[in-house]
């Protein structure tokens, strides 16, 4: 391969260019000749086989596992948008034609039931097929929660890693420039992924749910994932119930802001000057318990509540600062102190107003 070859790839970075990346890949496997055709087919095969192979049958929505030993044959070349699907294509493997949805995602997620709608518009088209392959392709980072999402949805993931494992065959990147690149570029989305989480840069979605998930499974908070979204400003937070039968506290870990204890007013049931009152002991408790677990409480420059007749839906009652001491004495020793103020926490304050 040809060195210092500026990589298309830092400037080709949406859904839409990795979509003709792919597109182009199963072109390669049915157009292309000697290697290059036969990186196509391997990317082809790759795809068929990831999730043990498992394909959906079209009359009847059960899943099975396609028969191995056999060769792709690209019947119907890749359609971007077909359907609103990212990409479609159609393959014969042995004497069974099989239909492949790949949803396509960088950083994105799915949204609203386009996966089942895909699936369904397929067995509804006119078209003839033994089995539909779907598949969930993602380079960015993947969570967990998503992951189950998408598996129960059908589809089989096809993640950085798959592709990382793929490409590490020396054959296939000697094809093309093109695939050397694109190879080289995975790589080091993954390597900055890393990086990030070793940094703790809590400013990225994928390290604050790193975080709050270790958290929740150290205080074995029960099966959910943490809740995350973005907020208006965009960045991004991730939350998680304080107890399954105390609802009210929560914690939260927003971009830009430290790691909050919140509680949700809506689930107290006493008066406004009451919560308010019991709020202020609540603050001072918390600060106590931070201070037990060798962790400093930030003061509050704002407290979200008011005192002219109305309270708020949710404010903070105290908060730390964990990314210094992630960065300083790492996950374990972090994770261990807040869980101590959690428990203290819990045990010296009556979270219903006095």
């Amino acid at each position: 391969m040809t060195k210092n070859v500026p990589n298309i790839f830092d400037y080709a970075t949406k859904e839409l260019s990795q979509d003709a990346v792919i597109c182009w890949l199963v072109s390669c496997a049915k157009e292309a000749t000697d290697d290059l055709r036969k990186c196509g087919l391997s990317f082809v095969e790759a795809l068929l086989h990831t999730g043990d192979g498992r394909v959906i049958d079209p009359q009847t929505g059960d899943r099975y596992m396609l028969r191995n030993g056999a060769v792709a044959e690209i019947v119907i070349a890749p359609k971007t948008q077909y359907l609103n699907i990212d990409i479609f294509f159609q393959v014969k493997w042995a004497d069974e034609l099989v239909s492949v949805i790949v949803e396509d995602k960088t950083e994105g997620q799915i949204h609203g039931n386009q996966l089942e709608r895909y699936v369904t518009e397929i067995r509804g088209d006119k078209l003839e097929e033994h089995f539909i392959k779907a598949i969930y392709f993602k380079t960015g980072y993947l969570f967990e929660d998503e992951r189950e999402n998408v598996e129960k949805s059908g589809y089989c993931v096809f993640d950085i890693d798959e592709i990382i494992n793929l490409f590490q065959d020396c054959k296939l990147l000697k094809a093309h420039e093109f695939v050397c690149q694109f190879a080289q570029y995975v790589q080091r989305k993954k390597s900055n992924q890393r990086k990030a989480i070793q940094n703790w840069d809590l400013d990225k979605d994928f390290v604050q749910w790193e975080f709050m998930t270790a958290l929740k499974n150290e205080l074995n908070l029960g099966e959910k994932w943490p809740a995350r979204s973005f907020n208006i400003g965009g960045g991004a937070w991730t939350q998680y119930p304080h107890y399954e039968d105390r609802r009210e506290l929560f914690w939260r870990l927003d971009s830009w802001k430290p790691l909050r204890l919140m509680v949700d007013t809506t689930n107290i049931k006493d008066s406004i000057d009451n919560v308010l009152d019991s709020w202020d002991d609540w603050e001072f408790e918390f600060g106590n318990c931070a201070k037990q677990c060798g962790l400093k409480s930030i003061p509050l420059s704002r407290k979200v509540r008011t005192r002219n007749g109305s309270v708020v839906s949710e404010g903070t009652i105290g908060q730390i600062d964990v990314s210094s001491f992630l960065r300083k004495e790492g996950l374990e020793k972090c994770v261990e102190r807040i869980c101590k103020l959690h428990r203290l926490f819990s045990d010296s304050v009556n979270m219903q107003p006095n």
